[in-house]
């Protein structure tokens, strides 16, 4: 791999296990949510989940709404499927879920020092993630990359998810070719092939816990397995 300018990061399960936090803020919120109706806190997070399938994907963040717009519309669904009539409950859910994101948001161990050393080696920092922009600042403001980071390509704010071409949109944002950035993601189909057709170096993530016993062929030649973040400085 030639010497990149930039370094892009996917952010959630990436930079820090978003599954563990959200499943966390969920449950406060559901907690709160079960005061209301005979269903427990996992009963209520199964069902949220069952009736907003299709507000849950990454693609559907592509309709430009705000991260409040997004959350309001599945407690708001979730609310009316079980047929409580409550005009602020959903509201209190959202400040209920970003108050508990940001208590318990943290970087996975060693990320902030990887990061700090790409930056005093002069490399540009990009995130390019599969969010609303306003809830991918919210997350890097949580998790104390704000001032690490030159640019931020969201789904949100671009209209695009990235099988669709949000990293071909990245690196026009950039002004920079795809030989010029090295690309580190977690998801193989959402974040390593798309990577991988916009021409990127890409490295692909995989925490320590959940390794596969052999990267796929057909990208074998052009992708890097790695489960410790501190591996990017020898690679690039």
């Amino acid at each position: 791999m030639s010497k990149p300018r930039w370094i892009g990061f996917d952010l959630d399960g990436t930079l820090h296990d978003m599954v563990r936090v959200q499943r966390t803020a969920d449950l406060v919120v559901f907690s709160e949510m079960s005061q209301c109706c005979e269903l427990t806190a996992e009963e209520l997070r199964q069902t949220y989940r069952t009736v907003n399938a299709q507000h849950l994907s990454p693609d559907f963040f592509a309709n430009g709404l705000s991260a409040n717009e997004h959350r309001l519309l599945r407690y708001e669904t979730l609310l009316n499927h079980l047929a409580i009539r409550d005009d602020y409950l959903a509201q209190q859910c959202i400040e209920t879920f970003y108050n508990s994101f940001g208590e318990n948001a943290q970087l996975y161990p060693g990320v902030e020092t990887v990061l700090q050393d790409l930056k005093d080696s002069d490399f540009l920092i990009a995130i390019i993630t599969e969010r609303p922009h306003d809830s991918a600042e919210h997350a890097l403001d949580c998790l104390g990359l704000t001032s690490m980071v030159d640019l931020l390509v969201t789904t949100g704010g671009e209209r695009l998810s990235k099988p669709d071409g949000l990293f071909s949109r990245a690196l026009e944002r950039m002004d920079t070719t795809e030989t010029d950035i090295a690309l580190i993601g977690d998801n193989l189909e959402r974040d390593i092939r798309p990577a991988i057709t916009a021409g990127m170096n890409a490295i692909w993530y995989v925490h320590p816990d959940n390794l596969p016993q052999t990267v796929p062929q057909d990208i074998r030649h052009a992708t890097t397995l790695i489960s410790d973040h501190r591996d990017i400085l020898s690679l690039i």
